[in-house]
């Protein structure tokens, strides 16, 4: 299991003077104007990095209908977490993959913003049906969302991506069997990572905002990655890798960002 959660401000008018404040001197007006032409955005001359933003999400909401802005990022609280969960890495890995690579993204909302996220979604399923993708109604524990079948446009893929609604939270899966178990964890019928000794040992030893927090249960993601290697490659690794990697166990990075002083924190058990 990886999993590492991170926030972040929300707000575009911040988003933006941040990104801004840390572009190179060599970003230029004239540059953004270059940008501009070949991206076919209108741009008035003189144009900043602002300007440009402002005219990629006009054209955004020009061709999909979805105001960025408004329609996403003013709904979020600015909390994200990405886990990779088990997967059959020897499936994932062969010519014409057999098995899909089990992964979700979660979203914080905030919660009397339901309904406009419920809209948000619509109107995205609504999109991907005009590109011919077949969408299917999911429920799992207490949870609701749709998925498509990504055979519809490529044979034989394993990956039917889509989302679940679990109270103030969107959860994005690559599959219906990865989003079942977030839900499954969330109605407290799976084991969450919480429980999970080693993560847990380590997060209390960590204090601040812990923003942002990376865990990687190094032992279980080596043993799942080897079963994809080819037996020369497996060899390989048996007798030049295996004597300096197979004593980590866990490992854990968090940040602690405050005012203008960060602090980092790397922690790793051993076997």
């Amino acid at each position: 299991t990886v999993f590492a959660s991170f926030a972040m401000n929300t707000d575009l008018d911040t988003l933006r003077k941040d990104i801004e404040s840390q572009l190179p001197p060599e970003m230029t007006p004239e540059i953004f104007g270059e940008l501009a032409r070949e991206w076919g955005l209108p741009l008035v001359p003189g144009g900043n990095f602002g300007d440009l933003v402002d005219a990629m999400l006009a054209a955004f909401q020009s061709r999909f209908g979805l105001d960025l802005e408004t329609d996403v990022l003013d709904l979020m609280t600015g909390e994200f977490a990405l886990a990779l969960l088990p997967t059959d890495f020897a499936g994932v890995a062969e010519d014409v993959p057999k098995e899909a690579l089990e992964a979700v993204a979660l979203v914080q909302f905030h919660g009397e913003q339901r309904q406009a996220m419920l809209n948000t979604l619509a109107q995205v399923l609504k999109l991907l049906s005009q590109l011919g993708l077949t969408s299917e109604d999911v429920s799992y524990g207490q949870g609701e969302g749709v998925v498509f079948d990504l055979r519809d446009i490529e044979e034989a893929a394993p990956y039917q991506p889509g989302y679940l609604m679990l109270q103030d939270q969107v959860v994005f899966g690559t599959t219906k069997d990865s989003l079942e178990q977030v839900a499954l964890a969330e109605a407290g019928d799976l084991d969450s990572l919480a429980q999970v000794s080693d993560f847990d040992r380590l997060v209390k030893e960590t204090s601040g905002t812990r923003n942002p927090l990376v865990y990687v249960n190094i032992r279980d993601s080596r043993e799942a990655a080897l079963t994809a290697l080819e037996p020369e490659d497996l060899k390989t690794y048996e007798e030049k890798v295996a004597p300096f990697v197979e004593p980590f166990r866990t490992l854990l990075f968090v940040g602690d960002q405050q005012s203008d002083i960060g602090r980092n924190s790397l922690f790793i058990l051993v076997d």
